[in-house]
This record gives C-alpha cells, sequence and structure tokens, in this order.
C-alpha cells in the first residue's frame, strides 16, 4: 500500500495507534481510544505477537489545557529453541540455543499547536527491551534489559485540502 509506495518513510504520517511505533508525536492528533492485537506465525517455532492500547490524554497547563494521547504496546519475538553445535564436536548436537525477546513503549503525544494552515506535535517512547539469549543452563548474564527514550516532532502544514508534513528529532 501506500507504505510500500514511500519506500516505508511513513512517519510523518501516522496519526493513530501505529504511531508507538514510529513517531510518538503523531499520537497528538489521535482521535479516540483505540486497541490493537496481532499475532505472526513465521517459519518454525519464530512468532511475533504484538499488543498496544491508546487513548486520548490531555495535558493541564495553568490556563491552558493541550490536547494528545497516551499508549502502551508491548512486542514478543519469541524464536523457541534449536540445536546448537560446536565446531569441535564434528557435528555433534551440544545444547538447545534459545532467544527471546520482549519490548514495552510507553508513549505520549501531545497538540502544541493547531492552527488553520499548520499543526505542530511533539512526542516522546520511553523503551524498555528484554532479550533473553543463551545455551540450556545459561546464567543471568545472558538476559539484558536496554531503556531508552525516544523524543520527536511532528510539523504539519495544510495548503488547501492538502498537507505537507514533515518529522525532526527521529
Amino acid at each position: 500500500g501506500r507504505d510500500a509506495s514511500m519506500g516505508e518513510a511513513t512517519s510523518a504520517l501516522v496519526s493513530d495507534i501505529e504511531a508507538l511505533n514510529v513517531n510518538a508525536a503523531g499520537l497528538g492528533s489521535m482521535a479516540g481510544m483505540q486497541i490493537f492485537a496481532e499475532h505472526q506465525e513465521w517459519f518454525g517455532t519464530v512468532r511475533f505477537e504484538t499488543l498496544s492500547v491508546a487513548a486520548p490524554f490531555k495535558f493541564m497547563l495553568p490556563g491552558k489545557v493541550l490536547p494528545g494521547s497516551i499508549g502502551l504496546t508491548a512486542h514478543l519475538l519469541h524464536a523457541g529453541s534449536f540445536g546448537s553445535y560446536l565446531a569441535t564436536d564434528y557435528g555433534q548436537l551440544s545444547g538447545t540455543f534459545t532467544f527471546s525477546s520482549l519490548w514495552f513503549r510507553l508513549g505520549y503525544g501531545l497538540q502544541l499547536v493547531k492552527t488553520p494552515g499548520m499543526e505542530i506535535n511533539a512526542g516522546a517512547n520511553l523503551v524498555l527491551v528484554s532479550k533473553n539469549m543463551g545455551e540450556q543452563g545459561a546464567t543471568d548474564r545472558d538476559k539484558e534489559i536496554k531503556p531508552s527514550l525516544d523524543v520527536s516532532t511532528l510539523f504539519t502544514f495544510y495548503h488547501g485540502s492538502s498537507s505537507l508534513r514533515s518529522v525532526i528529532g527521529e
């Protein structure tokens, strides 16, 4: 669809729950509560799961209310277990290798300015990624949890019935 025709350059087009994964500033333009669930079976035992929820949430400043939305998404990539081999074992199965990754995004998008010709949004995602990989009997050092913070903006300029959108900060 549209994403492919644009070379997957769609971070300036999101204004729904997908903004959690692409550009949190897009949450500032989201209307109404949205829920998204996805299950994908890939090759072998590999599967990918997603559950997201986002809802309008107004940010209160003294004398001003700024519309926006808050959302939470969770992704799980589970590769299952694979037999692992060591070069010194001459092709003998030496154990079981497992891999999984779980990540959460808590995002907020805020509509800073909305005029008939322009809209400016800002957003941020707090991301926690947990990775678990290693051989059977592996220690806790094979498990990692890494946080990150993504901050983004979204500028939309309207001319007639069309718009020009740009993204800064990704």
